[in-house]
């Protein structure tokens, strides 16, 4: 896997609450479909982790 320092992208919360994930950071990260995701909160940020 890559080594991914920084990358910033901005998406909608369609109105079921889901984001999409972009296609180049689903695949430098290995994240494929029916992967679980642990979504996690830390005071005000949300964290996905595979």
């Amino acid at each position: 896997m890559e080594n991914i320092k920084t990358c910033i992208m901005t998406r909608k919360i369609d109105a079921l609450g889901r984001v999409v994930i972009p296609i180049d950071i689903r695949n430098k990260l290995e994240i494929k479909e029916n992967d679980l995701l642990n979504i996690e909160l830390k005071e005000n940020s949300i964290f996905l982790n595979k």
